[in-house]
């Protein structure tokens, strides 16, 4: 076991798959570290996370089974704008059904090193650094949906944050290093 020099946490919010997990309890290691479990809503220091949406949530909006067409390579198309919509429907109807303190709301990707390969979703990666920026675009073109329909029902105000899952095919960030600056930039 690696020592980072910080004790090991077990949170008491369920996961979406069996047994509890550790973190380190180090900056930003994990939300999940101080997360407690409260009728379907987590909470994390006054401001809730609404569990539905906890970790791999795009395939409990959108099956596989149900929309096995928006899952080629077993990952989530980018492209399919009746994905986008059914899954902008669904937080924004979470969203509205919430308690105004579940500000949380995550879409995140299935567990494995995929991503979607058709040519579209190929294209989205190289213009926007990898997958991770196709990701992030797509989550960004989501939350615009939630935007408008939060804005027909009145909703407008509501604090509200969409969050992804970055990791293996989808950790890289949308940035290039720019030399003239000696900064990473964001790419999109």
């Amino acid at each position: 076991m690696i020592d980072f020099g910080a004790k090991i946490v077990s949170p008491s919010v369920k996961y979406s798959v069996p047994g509890a997990r550790h973190s380190y309890e180090v900056t930003d290691a994990s939300l999940l570290k101080s997360v407690s479990w409260i009728k379907g809503y987590a909470d994390l220091d006054g401001k809730k996370w609404h569990t539905e949406t906890l970790s791999h949530s795009i395939e409990s909006i959108a099956s596989m089974s149900d929309y096995p067409m928006w899952y080629p390579n077993n990952q989530i198309c980018f492209s399919v704008e009746a994905a986008q919509d059914l899954m902008a429907e669904t937080i924004a109807g979470y969203i509205e059904e919430s308690p105004e303190s579940v500000v949380y709301y995550m879409l995140g990707n299935r567990d494995n090193a995929n991503s979607c390969n058709c040519n579209d979703c190929i294209k989205s990666s190289q213009e926007n650094g990898g997958v991770g920026g196709a990701y992030v675009v797509w989550l960004n073109t989501i939350a615009a949906k939630i935007e408008k329909i939060l804005e027909t029902k009145g909703l407008s105000e509501r604090e509200w944050y969409l969050m992804g899952l970055a990791y293996l095919a989808y950790e890289g960030a949308p940035v290039a290093y720019n030399d003239s600056t000696k900064k990473y930039e964001p790419i999109n």
